[in-house]
């Protein structure tokens, strides 16, 4: 990179990350670098003499190019003459994408090797609004990062659907509780959706996956609420929020009735240890 690229510093238009331009030697073209925790927005506009291979190991991302979504190893990407933007993940994102979702490991070695054109316009969608809209120097970096995770679930959400190979009526249940188990699901709503009665639905979910669907639910939010408390810096009211929560007070009394800690305790613990 750095043989290639000459740093131009921060510019208004790019209010985090850095902008450098091509050396003159190879050709013409700027390039724009954010760099989140373990993900990588990279919007470049590039006239070169020849193609310039860029070697990024261990990285996988989504490319956004002549209006056509693909996904890419970063061992092999060539710039050339090209306008595109390029969303990379390194293995500790996906390593916490996997934790996040509960996925099976198979799943998340998958998730950017076995793309389907199913999705594509739903990942070009997002993708064009990143490439458009600059967030204010105060919002940008919570904005890349929302994005990134938005992206993650896209793939996710569809990668799953694809695995699947019995995608019966209760198996896309499973899949839809797992990826929005945040959210207040009403069991006569999901019921509805899936065409079958309340009583059946809940009969045969437990018969199948050895638990009912609250207790699922409840299985996944715990999970993902010390996932949380564990990395990242939230305030409590934030993490109780973010799993379906409306007061912290209910959250920090269902956490202590599951593990016999409030949230508060829990972390310090983790801190502490």
């Amino acid at each position: 990179m750095h043989t290639f690229l000459t740093s131009l510093g921060e510019e208004q238009a790019f209010p985090v990350g850095h902008l450098y331009r091509a050396n003159a030697s190879l050709g013409t073209g700027k390039l724009w670098f954010f760099e989140g925790e373990h993900f990588y927005f990279m919007h470049y506009d590039l006239h070169l003499n020849e193609p310039y291979p860029l070697h990024l190991p261990g990285r996988y991302a989504l490319l956004l190019q002549d209006q056509h979504v693909s996904t890419v190893e970063l061992t092999n990407l060539q710039l050339y003459q090209e306008k595109a933007i390029l969303f990379i993940v390194d293995a500790h994102f996906l390593h916490y994408i996997e934790s996040w979702y509960n996925l099976n490991p198979v799943l998340t070695a998958q998730l950017f090797t076995l793309f389907s054109n199913e999705y594509s316009m739903e990942l070009k969608s997002a993708l064009e609004i990143i490439a458009h809209f600059l967030p204010t120097p105060t919002t940008a970096t919570n904005y890349y990062k929302s994005k990134a995770y938005e992206l993650m679930a896209i793939l996710v959400y569809y990668g799953a659907k694809r695995q699947t190979p019995d995608r019966d009526a209760l198996t896309r249940l499973h899949n839809f509780i797992t990826m929005h188990f945040d959210q207040n699901l009403s069991l006569q709503d999901l019921a509805s959706q899936w065409h079958m009665s309340k009583s059946k639905m809940t009969q045969d979910f437990k018969a199948r996956y050895g638990i009912s669907i609250g207790e699922y639910v409840q299985s996944l939010r715990l999970k993902r609420a010390k996932l949380l408390l564990h990395t990242s810096d939230e305030p409590m009211y934030v993490i109780a929020e973010s799993l379906g929560f409306k007061r912290q007070s209910s959250f920090s009394e269902w956490f202590k009735k599951a593990t016999g800690q409030t949230p508060v305790t829990y972390r310090k613990a983790l801190s502490s240890s």
